[in-house]
């Protein structure tokens, strides 16, 4: 791990391993990206970041700076310790200014040679309460994404800062101590995102013409075959969703609050989390999609869902569920494709059938 250990930070901290944090296909190297040289004790200091494949998106041409802990793969972990460190760079942020982070802070340099999704997660314990921020340089008036515990954002090449800040309460305390940071980031392909023309006739007896613009709707979680059931279904809407939440994160690597319950009981299925066909595997089950459809396109059909006017899209799962619950809508989604399309509850939306159907489902961005 390439870590800027003249922070003050406990020995530990800066020898945190490098580890990935899912099941999926690891998008770095693994290995040094500075050919080898070291300063301070073995510590290396270019910040290069290894993906897909190894190669150094900066070739190390940028010393990471003393008070910085420069990323140099992904996945990337680093335990800390607030307790232990000095800077106080931030005591706000323009993406939430009105929230108090006037405790200390550790910014982690991050630099990108693709456009793709940046992601981090902070964990920390009961007392102690620790942010991330997303900046586009070390100023707190370019924050683009913040949380308390997990974001995502799409970003393009170049240098990013990713800062765990202490937030301090209404009392003036510090909510200081010992905290794991994961970072992540994942390419994002782009593709022609042509979709089908055909009419889709759906359950209540009309037709809607694809591709079509209109309202989706903000879906719950399915069931898949990796759940730990027995072969089953949850009794209750929250029945080890938590445990659902790491596995999606695991396959999917979107990093995010994820907040949503189980599908209800009744709806689509019968049972809690049951959609209206058989369930899904994860990789589809984080990204799918419903419709009024008057018969079921297969499991797995590939959809394009876009936000109009940007070409950011999601290429997403049909065939698993019949919905959405409300017919003045014309789709429903995941809430993992809503994060990543920056849109909500009833937003508007464009869904059709996609005419390549091996695209890999997950984010896009269409080169139309």
């Amino acid at each position: 791990m390439a870590a800027a250990c003249a922070l003050a930070l406990a020995a530990s901290a800066c020898g945190g391993a490098t580890s990935a944090t899912d099941g999926g296909t690891r998008i770095d190297g693994g290995a040094s990206v500075d050919g080898g040289a070291s300063v301070d004790g073995g510590v290396r200091i270019d910040g290069g970041v290894r993906i897909d494949g190894g190669a150094s998106v900066d070739g190390g041409a940028s010393p990471c700076p003393a008070d910085v802990v420069c990323v140099d793969q992904f996945p990337f972990h680093h335990d800390g310790d607030t307790t232990l460190v000095t800077t106080r760079r931030f005591a706000a942020y323009s993406c939430r200014p009105t929230t108090s982070e006037a405790g200390p802070d550790v910014a982690y340099r991050v630099v990108v040679d693709r456009p793709g999704i940046l992601g981090a997660r902070v964990t920390d314990a009961s007392f102690t309460d620790i942010d991330v921020h997303f900046l586009r340089t070390l100023d707190a008036t370019a924050c683009f994404g913040r949380d308390d515990a997990a974001l995502s954002r799409f970003v393009e090449p170049g240098t990013y800062y990713v800062v765990a800040d202490t937030w301090t309460d209404g009392s003036g305390v510090e909510r200081i101590g010992p905290y794991a940071l994961d970072i992540d980031f994942t390419p994002v392909p782009t593709i022609a995102c042509a979709m089908r023309s055909e009419p889709l006739p759906r359950a209540q007896g009309d037709t809607l013409q694809l591709p079509a613009t209109g309202p989706v709707v903000l879906e719950a979680h399915l069931v898949t075959p990796t759940e730990p059931f027995d072969g089953g279904w949850p009794t209750a809407t929250r029945m080890e969703i938590e445990r659902h939440y790491a596995l999606s994160e695991q396959t999917t690597r979107y990093v995010m609050r994820r907040t949503q319950d189980w599908a209800p009981f009744g709806e689509g299925g019968s049972q809690f989390g049951q959609g209206s066909a058989a369930k899904p595997p994860l990789g589809h089950e984080g990204w799918y999609v419903n419709m009024y459809w008057r018969t079921k396109p297969a499991p797995g059909t590939r959809m394009l869902i876009r936000k109009p006017g940007t070409p950011f899209a999601v290429v997403a799962a049909a065939g698993y569920e019949t919905g959405p619950g409300s017919i003045t809508a014309i789709g429903g989604a995941t809430e993992e494709i809503h994060d990543y399309l920056g849109t909500g509850h009833r937003d508007t939306l464009t869904l059709g059938f996609t005419v390549d159907q091996t695209l890999p489902f997950g984010p896009v961005r269409c080169a139309d």
